[in-house]
């Protein structure tokens, strides 16, 4: 009888898992043509990781604003970072901030199943004078940012 009981709530537990897991939102990301991007061959960052860690963070901003069973397609169709680098010959690449240099980001996106998908391009022309939560060593800060207010305008969190 014991065994039973055991057996009844290890299948309750894995079931239980199974629907948390299914009712978490869903945010795809996807890269279109990422090689003619505007800055994704003059970055200090390799081109995977600075993909990777946009994917990342909207992922992240899609489980904090959308609904449980809610799914987010976004296809980047380019990107531009905060800032340019600048070359002397005596030192490496220096990535120089000034406000003529502020970042874009085009994607367009879709929510759920609709047909279209929205055309967007993202730029944050203050960018040097807002305030940041995002630490000065963290190279996406400002397009961190920018994502973030995009999602809050757009997604406003589920009650």
């Amino acid at each position: 009888m014991r065994m039973c009981f055991t057996k009844l709530v290890l299948c309750t537990f894995v079931c239980l898992g199974a629907l948390a897991a299914k009712a978490a939102p869903q945010v795809n990301v996807s890269f279109i043509e990422p090689e003619k991007f505007t800055d994704l061959q003059s970055t200090w960052l390799r081109d995977a990781d600075l993909l990777s860690v946009l994917s990342e963070h909207l992922q992240m901003l899609g489980q904090k604003h959308l609904g449980e069973t809610q799914v987010l397609n976004i296809a980047i169709t380019d990107i531009d970072l905060a800032g340019s680098l600048e070359y002397h010959w005596r030192l490496s690449p220096l990535r120089v901030m000034r406000d003529i240099s502020s970042p874009r980001i085009s994607l367009r996106w879709r929510l759920g199943l609709t047909d279209a998908m929205t055309e967007v391009t993202l730029r944050d022309m203050a960018y040097l004078s807002r305030i940041n939560r995002y630490p000065d060593g963290d190279p996406l800060r400002y397009e961190k940012l920018m994502l973030d207010d995009w999602f809050k305008r757009t997604f406003p969190t589920p009650k």
